[in-house]
């Protein structure tokens, strides 16, 4: 079919307008999608043509792709045929402005030689990287992305197409697709026809006028209205079943007049469709053999290798070529196609089943000697029958292996399926199994589980102990660290003692450990006894081996000032470099080791360093990882706005990644912690709080109770608060019970037992945390127990707690705890009578309290203020407590000088919305001129 021009197009004028309308829309920044729903044939290939048109006039860019049943394999298939053009017609200085920022991850779809991250999965990055590049290129001239026959698209390409649709309304583009119905496709398909804004186009068939002046611009003689009413009657007015019984009666010459109708009824809709048949059997043999091999090799393919399939040499495939161009069968465009897939499944399934089968074979073996695409040679051997051939296998193995490598599990998993077919040998056939588990993994799949499981006992040592490793990840996500421990143990047992393999096994116990209380009780006494190497690591068990060393140090052994010269070692480490994945879970250990030390600032950098790289790769786990440890340190710091802004952003990632659900614990806590203090209503907490997954085995799991006994403090619950404190009085080592920089239970239960009536035991409480604290060298931890231990007092002994609390707060840069501190000293000094020395104190508090955002603890303080007598002498700090936690997060890369787009990608946001964001925290903030945000951003009071 050549492409229709608006003029052409029948009875299609809302279609057209709405089209239209979409487009000058997209054009000024108003980015949508349409649906163009309908059966074969009517009509949805030219409306995606007019769309271009339209498109070409309004200066847009239009991307255009097809699917087609023999490339549903193909991965991102969909993605490349839209982009592709644009890559490789481009200059290279304008290339890399196109897969500038994060659009350069994108780049490994269009030249794939990247290899296969064990432990990470590229398809978020790739998804992240392709909106990116339509950002871009939309930002140079509007796009239009138009996708015909969706149905049959690759299932990577509709994930990204989907996860454009949620984000194109603030870009200056319009994504069509085009749709068969009944035949919806796949989930992520239906999930983007179920987009609520998109607008979906259904195109009715044809009335007796436009069939009548099809026929008649046919024929060349005007059709009476009963001969038109016959073929729209026949036809169901599909135009293009219409425009195939009006080429028939041409060459039929019959004549369009009302005697005539019942010899076209009396075709019936089969026959309709049966005239390609006709039509081809009419041409030379050669022009059969021709279509039948383009049938098998599918659209785009070369003439040459055409001919070569139908054993046709140059001469005889290019007359039989134009032969097949006359008869309007097939169409010359980047290769040969036919005109419509109604004509290429007539054809194809005339071919009998078992030629068919051979066919493929030959096509793909044909392929492969021809050197093309593996995606190319593997597509067709899905659909022959198992041969035992060798460089089948092999040809499948290396196509998953790409795929994989480029995001796209569902392809990768379907090449392993039908290697395995072949029944290859034994050492090839657990290596297969083992990549079939790695991409059912990835792909969600319940069947993973099992052929890693088989995979982890092959005889091969390598291939066991990478089915081992991908086993242990997917049961550590699932939360079976026992199950875990006890897989690695019993591969270990069957490894020679100093294979270097053996190491990396050892390297995942040591990981394993501290994701769970119970593997860590049963592993304490081997983790203690692993070497632990002088200088920096240069291993991956060497990194975790001080990296365990440290965190028990500071955590089970209350000496965190020794573990800081191993937590340095371990950021240090090139292995956290070299294997990012690897490189997060150890720093993940240092810097709770940094936070228990009370190293706010360089657990902060830390964590930062994590956040940028992790943003950089277009890491969403890596990102939701960082933002939790950052989101723990801001808390501590007093960043109340900070730590908010962090814990919210790790769990609104949770959804898209498969992230820890111990470090979602981390930031539920942090997020909650903060939202008391910055004084959130209790219901959006009690709502964020019923977000947690409740494990009590999770290390992190204490950081939830923490956090839910604040808040119920808050509501002056005591009883119910005390009961989740003493829940933290546990006796597993990596629990962190005696380690109140980490965990201050006491401090928490001894406030809860002191309003409860019970002083001498919160006073007992409360003294042993000091004494933990003191011992530890941690001035913060010491000066919160010190406040406990004072509100547990009465008398002129509470006085002279809280002023050695307020003594080793005021050097442990902590302004909210110093803040509490100051307050209830202030309190107590006014109630004795010291008015002026109180309201040194209470507007000394007061001012604290407001540049950490803490509202509850600004209108304590307030109060009094009034009470002592005074007035405050300033307002709170207006502006940067009142930001949401996403414009705070705009806003500290925008304080660190970062344009909008940045900001953007490191976010995962459209530019819109960053710029939204940016506009209300100016006017909260009361900046007129958009220069440099306010330190305060950048650096907690």
């Amino acid at each position: 079919m050549s492409t229709a021009t608006l003029d052409s197009l029948l009875e299609r004028d809302a279609e057209v307008g709405a089209l239209r309308a979409a487009l000058d829309a997209a054009r000024t920044g108003r980015g949508g999608v349409v649906i163009v729903r309908g059966p074969p044939g009517i009509g949805k290939s030219r409306l995606l043509a007019g769309a271009r048109e339209i498109a070409e006039e309004l200066h847009m860019r239009p991307l255009t792709a097809r699917g087609a049943e023999l490339e549903r394999s193909f991965s991102f298939g969909i993605v490349r045929q839209l982009v592709a053009p644009v890559y490789l017609e481009s200059e290279r200085d304008e290339r890399d402005g196109w897969f500038s920022g994060a659009a350069a991850l994108a780049a490994p779809l269009f030249e794939p030689d990247a290899l296969v991250d064990e432990l990470d999965d590229p398809t978020y990055a790739r998804l992240h990287g392709l909106y990116w590049l339509c950002a871009n290129l939309s930002q140079h001239r509007p796009l239009l992305l138009a996708v015909d026959d969706a149905q049959w698209a690759d299932e990577s390409s509709l994930a990204f197409l989907g996860f454009l649709a949620r984000r194109i309304s603030e870009l200056a583009a319009l994504l069509v697709v085009a749709i068969r119905i009944p035949d919806e496709g796949d989930h992520a398909l239906r999930e983007l026809l179920g987009d609520a804004a998109a607008v979906t186009l259904a195109p009715a068939p044809l009335g007796d006028g436009a069939v009548a002046e099809l026929v008649t611009a046919a024929v060349g003689s005007e059709a009476d209205p009963a001969f038109a009413a016959a073929c729209r009657e026949v036809t169901g007015g599909n135009p293009f079943l219409v425009e195939e019984l009006a080429r028939e009666i041409a060459v039929e010459r019959i004549q369009p007049g009302a005697g005539d109708a019942g010899r076209v009824r009396s075709l019936g809709p089969a026959g309709v469709r049966a005239v390609t048949l006709v039509r081809l059997a009419r041409l030379p043999r050669a022009a059969t053999r021709l279509a039948r091999a383009l049938a098998v090799l599918g659209d785009g393919s070369s003439l040459a290798e055409v001919g070569a399939l139908a054993s046709l040499d140059e001469g005889a495939a290019g007359q039989a070529a134009i032969a097949l161009e006359a008869g309007a069968i097939v169409e010359r465009r980047d290769g040969l196609g036919f005109v419509h897939p109604i004509l290429r499944s007539a054809i194809y399934e005339d071919i009998p089943s078992v030629e068919r089968a051979a066919g493929h074979a030959a096509a793909a073996r044909l392929l492969r000697e021809a050197g093309a695409p593996l995606d190319r040679v593997a597509a067709q051997v899905l659909l022959t029958d198992p041969s035992g051939e060798p460089w089948v296998v092999d040809a499948l193995q290396e196509a998953a292996t790409g795929a994989l490598a480029i995001g796209d599990p569902a392809s990768a998993g379907a090449y392993v399926r039908r290697a395995l077919a072949e029944q290859p040998p034994e050492a090839v056939r657990a290596a297969l199994l083992s990549d079939l588990g790695l991409a059912e993994a990835r792909n969600g799949a319940a069947e993973a589980l099992e052929h890693l499981e088989q995979a982890a006992t092959a005889s091969d040592l390598h291939v066991r102990v990478t089915a081992t490793r991908r086993l242990a990840g997917l049961m550590n996500f699932n939360a079976e660290a026992s199950g875990t421990v006890a897989l690695l143990e019993r591969a270990i047992d069957t490894m020679p003692p100093d294979h270097e393999l053996t190491a990396t096994l050892h390297a995942e116990l040591v990981g394993a450990a501290y994701t769970s209380l119970a593997c860590h009780e049963r592993l304490a006494g081997w983790i203690a006894g692993l070497p632990v190497p002088e200088g920096v690591p240069q291993t991956q068990l060497e990194l975790f081996a001080v990296a365990a060393r440290a965190y028990d140090q500071a955590v089970v052994e209350g000496d965190p000032q020794s573990a800081l010269e191993l937590a340095v070692r371990v950021a240090s480490s090139p292995v956290i470099s070299t294997d990012p994945v690897v490189g997060v879970q150890a720093l993940v250990l240092v810097v709770v080791v940094l936070i228990v030390a009370e190293r706010l600032e360089e657990a902060e950098a830390a964590c930062a360093g994590v956040l940028a790289d992790a943003r950089a790769q277009g890491s969403g786990l890596g990102v939701s990882a960082a933002s939790a440890g950052r989101a723990v340190v801001r808390a501590r710091r007093g960043d109340l706005p900070g730590a908010e802004a962090d814990g919210l952003a790790a769990l609104e990632l949770r959804p898209d990644h498969n992230g820890t659900r111990g470090r979602a614990l981390e930031a539920l806590g942090s997020a909650l912690l903060a939202g008391v203090d910055l004084g959130r209503p209790v219901e959006e907490l009690e709502a964020l709080a019923g977000q947690a997954v409740r494990d009590p085995d999770l290390p992190t799991y204490s950081q939830l109770l923490i956090a839910e006994g604040a808040l119920l403090m808050s509501q002056e619950r005591h009883g119910e608060a005390l009961e989740r404190f003493r829940a933290c009085d546990r006796p597993e080592p990596l629990w962190g019970r005696d380690c109140p920089a980490l965990v201050p239970w006491r401090s928490g239960a001894a406030l809860a037992l002191a309003r409860l009536g019970e002083a001498d035991s919160a006073q007992r409480l409360a003294a042993e945390e000091a004494e933990l604290a003191r011992r530890a060298g941690t001035p913060r931890a010491l000066g919160v127990a010190l406040r406990a231990q004072a509100l547990a007092r009465g008398g002129a002994d509470r006085a002279d707690l809280l002023e050695r609390a307020v003594e080793s707060l005021e050097g442990a840069r902590a302004p909210l705890e110093l803040a509490r501190a100051l307050l209830d000293l202030g309190s107590a000094r006014r109630r004795a009578g010291a008015r002026t020395e109180a309201r040194a104190l209470l507007e000394r508090a007061h001012g604290l309290a407001a540049g950490c955002g803490a509202a509850a603890l600004v209108a304590r303080a307030a109060e009094e203020i009034r009470s002592s007598g005074a007035r405050l002498k300033r307002a709170p700090a207006a502006g940067v407590e009142g930001l949401t936690p996403s414009e705070r997060r705009v806003a500290e890369l925008a304080a660190e000088g970062r344009s909008n787009r940045e900001i953007a990608q490191a976010l995962f946001l459209s530019e819109k919305t960053v710029e939204t964001h940016l506009g209300s925290t100016y006017r909260k903030l009361g900046i007129r001129s958009r220069g440099k945000l306010p330190g305060a951003l950048r650096e907690p009071a």
